[in-house]
């Protein structure tokens, strides 16, 4: 079944002629998992540099160092890196953190959609056991490590931009970018036409009570596969919109599975009886 991999391989249409979609929310909260650190000089700050420009093999084996399927990741990166889409938009300001101490594991990048609109995108999970620890802080904590780094970030990004901004992440980086958006200043979130939380885990009770969170959740969009489990975790306020996914249970997580047909995703009624007991 067609995947990101397939969408990214044969979407030719330039942003101006095909505005941003769901879909490319998922692909770029993909792109976010590659260790970009394998070109931190030229994305430090306010440097900024090509997609196309990721394509040099000498780079390869750190940039996919500790990434998870590396294969469906290079041929990402490979399809990205030639489609006419994506190859000429500039990526920068990568922010990588990873704390023993404080128990943090924080990574995000700025994809300059054209010269007004802008997307920031923070990375799930990573391989680290860090990465995992704060995870589980998660559901009993508001306000990790990550999730007040994810604040400052989207300031930062509002700082230095002056258009529209798009926020976006896959599993916790879907949450950062939920709990980011619900925090800053609300001449930010005015400026922000839509968080994407794909497959994200929820909250606690005090951030939907919080009036950043009210005010923003009109824009946030949540979606996730049939059978999901970390996108049910924890509470959400917000309609979720259910994604068909090419594999099984806990694997539905994989962004690659999940089914695309055209410029959008496949979309089912209801989770499973599964997803709904593990919610219960």
């Amino acid at each position: 079944m067609p995947s990101i991999l397939e969408y990214a391989e044969t979407e030719f249409s330039l942003l101006a002629e095909k505005p941003f979609t769901d879909v490319d929310s998922l692909l770029l909260s993909q792109f976010s998992y590659m260790n970009l650190s394998a070109f931190e000089d030229e994305l430090k700050c306010e440097n900024k540099i090509e997609i196309r420009e990721l394509l040099k093999a000498e780079r390869f084996e750190k940039l996919m160092f500790h990434v998870r399927d590396t294969k469906s990741n290079m041929r990402l990166l490979y399809a990205m890196a030639s489609s006419p889409r994506w190859r000429n938009i500039k990526i920068g300001n990568f922010v990588e953190k990873l704390c023993d101490q404080s128990e943090e594991q924080f990574a995000a990048i700025t994809v300059y959609l054209d010269d007004d609109h802008a997307c920031a995108v923070f990375r799930g999970t990573d391989a680290t056991l860090v990465g995992w620890k704060e995870d589980f802080n998660m559901t009993f904590r508001s306000g990790v490590p990550a999730q007040l780094e994810a604040v400052r970030y989207l300031r930062q990004v509002a700082e230095r931009t002056t258009g529209p901004l798009y926020v976006g992440g896959h599993s916790k980086g879907g949450n950062l970018t939920a709990f980011a958006a619900s925090f800053v200043e609300p001449e930010i979130q005015e400026r922000i036409v839509a968080v994407y939380n794909n497959d994200g885990p929820g909250f606690l009770e005090d951030v939907f009570e919080s009036a950043g969170y009210r005010a923003i959740c009109q824009k946030i969009r949540t979606f996730i596969p049939q059978t999901s489990l970390f996108g049910m975790m924890l509470e959400h306020a917000e309609q979720f919109t259910i994604v068909q996914s090419s594999r099984l249970f806990l694997m539905q997580h994989d962004p690659y599975s999940w089914v695309v047909q055209g410029p959008d995703f496949i979309y089912v009624e209801q989770v499973t009886a599964n997803s709904r007991f593990l919610d219960h």
